[in-house]
């Protein structure tokens, strides 16, 4: 955020804040801006994914989608849902089936 905006320096960072996290069994990766986590919670957004995963070409989409309906955001959105394992992987999501180990 305001790479190269000096004049808005220091009020904005422009360094990234990054976490990591040892994760299992794990099917797909939501990426998305505050714009979307202020407003749909994490449950919420695995029920849209699940609800969507045969048509993953609408998966973001209905995230941002799902954020502005109520009206409640008034941010910007961006939002990236990365399928991991393929189409075996959409498969099991749509199947509820557990991942492989």
């Amino acid at each position: 955020r305001s790479v190269g905006d000096r004049p808005f320096k220091p009020p904005l960072c422009s360094e990234a804040s990054v976490t990591r996290h040892a994760c299992q069994d794990l099917m797909w990766v939501v990426a998305a801006s505050d714009g979307l986590w202020e407003t749909v919670s994490d449950e919420e957004a695995m029920g849209v994914v699940r609800d969507t995963v045969k048509v993953p070409d609408l998966l973001s989409q209905r995230l941002v989608m799902h954020a502005i309906d109520p009206g409640q955001s008034k941010d910007n959105i961006s939002v990236v849902v990365i399928m991991l394992g393929g189409a075996q992987g959409v498969e099991q999501v749509y199947d509820g089936a557990e991942a492989p180990a």
